[in-house]
């Protein structure tokens, strides 16, 4: 898969808020394949954006900043941001660090059980953000499903994810995942849904 070369350089409002649409209502989950090589000055500058975010470090050593903290992450190392948090990321050495951003509301709606119980909790709590090591165990899971949504969008061709009447189709053995329904069957979105799962498990204990 070709990096991201469409979209590398950050812009933002006066309020350092994204200008840049991530999802449509349609599917509010998208994916990048950077590296901060490619970017000017071989970093993501301050920006913030409403929707959730989890980012991979496939290949080389990077430094994020997530609101007040700082922390330098390696390959097989990953990172949460969450909703409406200042961040920004760079690598001297430039690092390949795919990520996937979608809205709280894609794992469930935001009038359902699901998204009270396990989204909103997180969406408004104090956490700024969380690091995945795969030397914790928890950790260590959230990053295999991470590493299997990164697979998933490597993998796909340009005529394989397609919208179509309220329907998100995936083709190649993916399922589709209708728009009024809360019960997933979309692969990513249940590994999003998993990821938010143990992200609320744990949330209090690395606090």
């Amino acid at each position: 898969m070709n990096f991201n070369t469409f979209y590398n350089k950050i812009l933002t409002d006066e309020n350092m808020m994204e200008t840049i649409r991530h999802s449509t209502s349609a599917y509010p989950f998208r994916f990048y394949y950077d590296n901060l090589a490619l970017f000017d000055f071989h970093c993501i500058e301050w920006h913030w954006h409403v929707e959730f975010e989890f980012v991979y470090v496939e290949k080389g050593t990077a430094v994020f900043w997530v609101g007040e903290k700082q922390v330098t992450l390696e390959t097989g190392q990953g990172l949460f941001v969450n909703s409406k948090v200042l961040h920004r990321f760079y690598s001297k050495e430039g690092a390949v660090i795919p990520n996937f951003v979608f809205v709280p509301t894609f794992i469930a709606p935001q009038s359902s059980l699901i998204y009270k119980k396990y989204v909103e909790p997180i969406e408004h709590s104090t956490l700024e953000g969380l690091t995945f090591l795969p030397e914790i165990p928890w950790q260590a899971d959230i990053l295999h499903v991470m590493e299997k949504i990164v697979q998933v969008q490597k993998e796909e061709k340009d005529d394989e994810l397609k919208l179509k009447s309220g329907e998100l189709k995936l083709k190649s053995d993916e399922l589709k995942l209708k728009e009024d329904t809360i019960q997933s069957q979309s692969d990513e979105l249940e590994k999003a849904y998993a990821l938010i799962e143990e992200l609320q498990k744990n949330q209090q204990s690395n606090k």
